[in-house]
């Protein structure tokens, strides 16, 4: 390996980081309504969230993986079940933004947009921390995100405009 392989595995690791902030916060302005919906679910009843999100997740992931190995048609649709499974993900995680960002307003006194902005990098690179953020955080905050974002998006689960987060002032 040389060091234009290693520079280029950092540049993409870099990036890839910056896109998943930049989309968390999108996700979180543009779908206020579901997004605050997750995080709800994931303030109200985290340990249900979590587990239906592991459970989702080996299902979508693993089964993505597999049909992927099929080629063609199989491909195909392997590559959609894992960008369907990202993308409820990425609801679910844009809820978990919003309640933070809530929970940072008060400590200092920001604009709300700077608020999401800061608890979307807290997100994004506390997943970076070696073994810890590798191994448990990243891995529970996709579970969670994941199970959040499937009851946020499904019409089954009991919610009401009554039963909202705080908002971020």
């Amino acid at each position: 390996m040389r060091i234009g392989d290693v520079q280029a595995v950092l540049a993409l690791v870099i990036a890839s980081a910056l896109g998943i902030w930049g989309a968390l916060i999108i996700a979180s302005l543009l779908f206020n309504k579901k997004t605050e919906r997750a995080g709800y679910f994931l303030t109200e009843r985290p340990t249900g969230t979590t587990v239906m999100g592991a459970f989702l997740a080996v299902l979508g992931i693993g089964l993505g993986i597999g049909l992927m190995k099929g080629g063609g048609l199989a491909m195909f649709l392997g590559w959609v079940l894992l960008l369907f499974t990202l993308l409820v993900a990425l609801i679910g995680c844009a809820g978990m933004v919003n309640v933070v960002a809530a929970r940072i307003q008060p400590l200092s006194p920001v604009s709300p947009f700077a608020a999401t902005v800061r608890a979307a990098g807290l997100m994004v690179f506390s997943g970076f921390m070696p073994a810890f953020g590798w191994f448990l955080l990243f891995p529970l905050q996709l579970f969670a995100g994941l199970g959040a974002g499937m009851k946020a998006l499904s019409k089954a689960q009991a919610y009401t405009a009554e039963q909202t987060l705080p908002q971020v002032q």
